[in-house]
């Protein structure tokens, strides 16, 4: 799923559902280019006061005037967003209460809480070979060690599995990438694969794959309801669409008390049913083990 992906559907399923509070939009008419300082709309034309912020794409645009069916620009890729060339029949929308920029930035943030709840991203290394003289390194971006995997000599293929940190090997994350030094459990020299965690890579644009960043696939159809989440937790919701999200909520079981804390209950019920259910999953193919406390 793409970053857009998910934007997209917070605001069908949860921002604006059956289209209640939806900004008011007309249409580009007309390709319009970067660096273009007026434009013309379409559709249902109506007289936008100066001062407005239209949105087109993922670009936020402040207006200076407005006459006729022609919009004059006062500032292009307003509020961080960056000014684009947009195709004829765009989508013109006007003073839009939750920006895609917001919108965006709100799933960084969420990706970015991924680590915090315990969920990480599974990656191997295959290219160090086993010695207990030296310090190893880890790959850049690498959190911690789950498991060794070592092959012992001879002429068979046979494996040994370290998984004690603290008695097969000992972290030390003060560096960055970590090091580590193994104590025990191989041959020297015999070639072995190191299961690390590391964390989530952070979307940097809309047409970012989720898939390419380690976010979870059975997670991904979840993300809305976060993003929404979190932008909710600080706006003022009209009734109607407190309303319709509780409706929402209650269709998957999560009752919402008052509606100031809709925004916390989606929060809530991405944390602790949808992240939890991909915890659980993680433990069952990497089965928690004890670490052994040792001074050095």
């Amino acid at each position: 799923m793409l970053a857009s992906e998910v934007i997209d559907r917070t605001y069908l399923e949860w921002l604006y559902p059956a289209g209640v509070d939806r900004p008011a939009f007309d249409f580009l008419s007309g390709a319009m280019s970067a660096s273009a300082s007026t434009f013309l709309v379409q559709g249902r034309v109506q007289s936008i006061p100066p001062d407005s912020v239209v949105e087109i794409d993922d670009e936020l645009i402040l207006l200076s005037g407005f006459s006729g069916t022609q919009a004059t620009v006062a500032e292009r890729g307003y509020l961080d967003t960056t000014a684009a060339s947009h195709a004829d029949g765009a989508q013109v929308r006007i003073d839009p209460k939750y920006p895609r920029k917001t919108l965006f930035n709100a799933l960084r943030s969420v990706i970015g809480l991924l680590y915090t709840y315990g969920l990480y991203v599974r990656a191997t290394e295959s290219s160090l070979t086993y010695t207990t003289r030296d310090t190893l390194t880890l790959p850049a971006g690498a959190k911690r060690i789950l498991s060794i995997v070592v092959r012992s000599t001879g002429s068979h293929e046979v494996y040994r599995r370290l998984a004690m940190e603290g008695r097969d090997w000992v972290l030390y994350p003060e560096f960055t990438p970590p090091k580590f030094h193994i104590r025990r459990g191989g041959a020297e020299g015999a070639s072995m694969t190191v299961v690390y965690t590391k964390d989530f890579g952070i979307p940097s644009s809309p047409a970012d794959d989720l898939d390419a960043l380690g976010v979870p696939a059975t997670l991904q159809p979840y993300l809305p309801l976060a993003v929404a989440g979190y932008v909710l937790q600080s706006k003022e919701i009209p009734r109607v669409q407190v309303e319709e999200i509780r409706r929402m909520l209650a269709a998957q079981g999560i009752q919402v008390g008052a509606a100031l804390n809709v925004g916390q209950a989606m929060l809530r019920a991405f944390r602790f049913e949808y992240v939890a259910a991909e915890r659980r999953r993680l433990v069952e193919q990497d089965p928690p083990t004890f670490a052994w406390a040792r001074t050095e």
